[in-house]
């Protein structure tokens, strides 16, 4: 017998994100790197190019607004771009965070 497909669904909250998978019998959410199961949406890239994101990248907002973005979600298929100065990076508002 095959294995079942997974789906994964994703809720890209304005404030914060999640992801979870279903197997066909069960949803198992799925945990970030810090054990948490929701992931402030919040995207940093610092002068030396390294991008950060959810609850550390969100102790950047006050301190380094310019290379911080958050709310970026509502930007999605407006074409408008996010800018990092401090890396010297511009992406388009669908790309924020890529690696």
């Amino acid at each position: 017998m095959p294995d079942a497909p997974l789906y994964a669904g994703f809720d890209l909250g304005t404030s914060n994100s999640a992801a979870a998978v279903f197997d066909g019998e069960r949803v198992t959410v799925i945990r970030n790197g810090s054990g948490g199961t929701i992931t402030p949406s919040v995207v940093r890239i610092d002068r030396a190019g390294r991008t950060t994101v959810g609850a550390r990248a969100r102790r950047f907002l006050d301190s380094d607004p310019a290379n911080t973005a958050s709310e970026f979600k509502r930007l999605i298929g407006t074409g408008r771009a996010v800018s990092f100065p401090a890396a010297g990076v511009t992406r388009p508002e669908d790309q924020v965070v890529k690696t």
